[in-house]
């Protein structure tokens, strides 16, 4: 196999590009023992090329401007309830499918991994949405990308700033053919540690089929819980309670690369910018409990195309600077959190119950009770407190 080394492995995002784009294929990805991936390089078939250099994210970064941004929910309920936020994704994708474009976007398959795919197809979209926390597999989808281009298609592609980062590099020659669409994104566990916590903790008997992590409960569609689907059985897990969900919740098992993203910022990388908007409730356009989306154009291309879909969304001026004050995404990286040194060693060495015991988190009595309460008011009545809160402001 030759003499192979890693290369920047605490740098490294993982995104693949080196690999795809190599003349000689003397890259390739090999998971560490958290169960990232990094590439190896064999340096005997090495020619001093450098395209490798120029396709990676960390070491190309590319980040506009934004030009405006908006707070904004799909007009369709049944995409609202199927999405985590603001359904603005299906509804850029669904148009974009409409113009005869593809669309490239994280899908979690039967076997429970979460990678991109390619579809044409508007009813396959509903197998994108939703929040997947966990590091995609982007790079096997590129040479299907590369086909799609050279024969003249159009394709929108979605995901973390460091993959959108590395389409943008590989494809500096078709991006009239790319709808570039990043996300803000607060870094990613190990697809390892995915796997291996559902196989052992919810997985036992390989009857599970479906997994959610953004499941909107009836009482308040803005909350979210972990949800496990067995057929017609559902088991509901409230995100503190898994110990894969509180350390994603408290940025203790990311990449280490995530913990010095170069994109965590105002400046985008994407044509679009897709997210939770952290100062959605304070706008009185939305109804009630709704999950709106931070829209951020960055580039007349984002521009135009949204200019084309917003007749379907209900959407508002973004007050960008109290949203970065409010979503640190926007302006600085995860904090890199003690306990961050101990929890993939610990997952491989503790029994389960320890650690789950170790990793996950019980509500304080009275904020267990506070949010039953909340639970038991309907939501019309919860809309009519925040209408008339709203009346106070003004006033």
């Amino acid at each position: 196999m030759g003499n192979f080394s890693a290369i920047n492995k605490n740098d490294c995002s993982g995104c693949g590009a080196c690999v795809q784009i190599c003349p000689q294929s003397c890259l390739a990805l090999r998971p560490d023992k958290e169960g990232f991936l990094h590439p190896i390089m064999d340096s005997q078939n090495c020619v001093n090329c450098g395209k490798c250099i120029k396709v990676c994210p960390v070491e190309n970064p590319k980040k506009y401007v934004p030009l405006a941004s908006y707070a904004a929910i799909s007009k369709d309920n049944t995409m609202l309830k199927k999405s985590s936020s603001g359904a603005i994704f299906p509804l850029l994708a669904q148009a974009w499918i409409q113009e005869e474009g593809y669309v490239c976007a994280a899908e979690m398959t039967k076997d429970l991994s979460v990678k991109h795919v390619v579809t044409n197809k508007i009813n396959e979209l509903r197998k994108m949405q939703g929040s997947k926390y966990v590091q995609s597999y982007a790079f096997d989808i590129y040479e299907e990308m590369k086909r799609l281009l050279e024969k003249g298609k159009k394709v929108l592609f979605i995901g973390t700033p460091c993959q959108v980062s590395a389409v943008r590099n590989m494809f500096k020659k078709n991006l009239d053919q790319l709808l570039l669409v990043d996300l803000i994104c607060h870094g990613v566990p190990s697809q390892l540690f995915f796997q291996q916590h559902l196989s052992r903790t919810y997985n036992q008997s390989n009857r599970l089929q479906k997994v959610l992590f953004r499941d909107k409960p009836f009482y308040e569609a803005s909350s979210f819980r972990f949800t496990m689907k067995y057929g017609n059985h559902v088991r509901h897990i409230q995100p503190n309670r898994d110990a894969y969900y509180n350390l994603f919740l408290k940025g203790a098992s990311y990449r280490e690369s995530c913990y010095t993203c170069r994109y965590a910022c105002a400046e985008r990388v994407g044509d679009i910018t897709l997210g939770d908007c952290s100062t959605g409730s304070t706008y009185p356009c939305f109804p009630y409990s709704s999950t709106v989306s931070t829209v951020i154009l960055s580039t007349k291309k984002g521009q135009l195309f949204w200019d084309k879909v917003k007749s379907d969304a209900v959407y508002c001026k973004l007050n960008f600077e109290e949203e970065i004050k409010r979503n640190h995404q926007l302006c600085e990286p995860s904090k890199r959190p003690k306990i961050r040194d101990a929890v993939y060693q610990d997952f491989q060495e503790l029994p389960k119950d320890e650690f789950e015991k170790r990793y996950t988190y019980q509500l304080p009595l009275y904020q267990a009770i506070k949010q039953q309460f909340r639970h038991m008011i309907p939501l019309s009545v919860k809309g009519k407190i925040r209408k008339f809160q709203f009346t106070i402001r003004k006033k």
